[in-house]
């Protein structure tokens, strides 16, 4: 995760939380980590805000809420049990804005429940990483943020980005250009490939342009 804008943005390190992996939260030598990641598709509301409570008595150590929309047509587990999943998914037109604002309101009460100290912007793969995407992404964000005014819960900027995109030379300079619109002050960067999970990522032009995007951003005002 990318925190702040500007050249004093530095990357922060959170523990992705997966199945049955809150013991590993309370290990000595994961201390240093800023925070974690919550994951609804693993655990309920309820076993959600217990964690959150629990890690409340951690000093510095942040909370953040992934809703998790990445494929709401798919990749489910815990996720129908949550009160902003969308019910209607599979029969609607995921690509709208105005769909996905309903979505961001239903999630916005969810959060305030839970009282995480931040949330991930709700956001899904495109067949294709277009401009406006990204754009409609910051717009989405921003809403959240509006949303969750006076809450005490700030909004994170997720950005969904295809490693096979990002290898285009210039194509990291025009993500980090539209994504530097949001209002946000961090970035929740989650890179999309073809490897499969849990092995080491082989393309140098792919690996080259996801770093070319993180440090664009980080001096990117």
């Amino acid at each position: 995760m990318v925190r702040a804008k500007g050249r004093g943005a530095i990357v922060s390190v959170y523990h992705q939380m997966g199945h049955d992996t809150k013991n590993l939260l309370h290990i000595d030598e994961l201390n240093r980590l800023s925070g974690a990641l919550l994951s609804p598709v693993n655990d309920p509301e309820a076993g959600i805000l217990a964690q959150i409570i629990s890690l409340r008595e951690r000093e510095g150590f942040e909370t953040v809420f992934d809703p998790q929309l990445y494929y709401p047509r798919s990749e489910r587990g815990h996720l129908r049990e949550w009160s902003y999943f969308p019910r209607e998914v599979d029969t609607s037109d995921i690509t709208s804005e105005a769909w996905w604002q309903e979505v961001t309101e239903s999630l916005a009460e969810a959060c305030v429940r839970i009282n995480p100290h931040a949330a991930c912007s709700p956001a899904f793969t495109p067949i294709i990483y277009h401009n406006e995407y990204y754009a409609m992404m910051v717009r989405i964000c921003d809403f959240l943020g509006d949303v969750l005014r006076g809450t005490g819960i700030r909004a994170i900027q997720t950005v969904m980005a295809g490693l096979a995109d990002l290898s285009v030379p210039s194509r990291a300079l025009e993500i980090a250009s539209i994504i530097s619109r949001t209002k946000a002050d961090s970035i929740y960067l989650v890179l999309v490939g073809s490897t499969e999970p849990r092995r080491e990522l082989t393309n140098p032009e792919e690996i080259k342009g996801a770093m070319r995007l993180i440090s664009t951003w980080k001096i990117m005002i």
